[in-house]
């Protein structure tokens, strides 16, 4: 069951079978019952989401996918934006499907309350939560965040999410999260650098359907 607004289609992934391969390796540990957190690291367009998006479409059809994103809100604050994203198709599915009420202010004892629906779906199915642009998201979302991760690792609980580098700032509140994260078990942060010349000329005759020009090669590996 997915519940997602990410798009994984488009041209065939190139030059990641490393990264996807210990992806893929987080999501079947999640399914033999082990609580996993995998963190893409990566500049803007360097292929995170679809690396995620790819990954994700190898979780057997039985998998809980709940699939969200921040967005980069300027005037207002919608607290537990990325999980209301996150949490919208499974409201619409069903009463046993009812996530926890995250209208209204932030409540503290909602980081119980989601956690605890999270734990009782995993029971039923292995559960992935996704969240894309994890540097937009408001604390509220990474609080909640933080507590399912630091939470018991014998469900099949899975914590997926993106993350621009050159948003970590030093001294700001993702860095701080990040930070913290890392020191839990079973998180990693996955740095994603850019493709080599050879994979760039590969992912544009991809994307063109035909052989790139060497020039233009050249300068979008520039």
């Amino acid at each position: 069951m997915v519940a997602t607004p990410w798009d994984a289609g488009g041209p065939e992934l190139v030059g990641r079978e490393a990264d996807l391969a210990q992806l893929t390796d987080v999501i079947s540990g999640v399914c033999a019952g082990t609580a996993r957190t995998f963190i893409v690291a990566g500049d803007a367009g360097v292929g995170k989401s679809a690396l995620v998006s790819r990954a994700c479409a190898s979780a057997p059809p039985e998998a809980l996918m709940l699939m969200g994103g921040a967005l980069p809100l300027a005037s207002v604050d919608v607290p537990f934006l990325a999980l209301r994203s996150a949490f919208r198709a499974a409201a619409s599915g069903g009463q046993a499907l009812l996530p926890p009420d995250m209208s209204g202010d932030a409540r503290p004892d909602l980081l119980v309350q989601i956690d605890e629906w999270l734990t009782g779906q995993s029971r039923l199915r292995p559960v992935f939560l996704v969240i894309d642009d994890l540097h937009w998201a408001d604390q509220s979302t990474l609080d909640v965040l933080m507590y399912v991760l630091a939470g018991p690792s014998d469900r099949p609980l899975g914590v997926i999410g993106t993350v621009r580098s050159n948003e970590i700032r030093q001294g700001g509140g993702l860095h701080q999260w990040l930070t913290d994260i890392r020191r839990l078990p079973r998180v990693r942060v996955h740095p994603l650098g850019p493709l080599d010349r050879p994979d760039t000329e590969a992912q544009l005759s991809g994307l063109l359907g035909v052989p790139a020009h060497q020039s233009l090669v050249n300068e979008v590996f520039t």
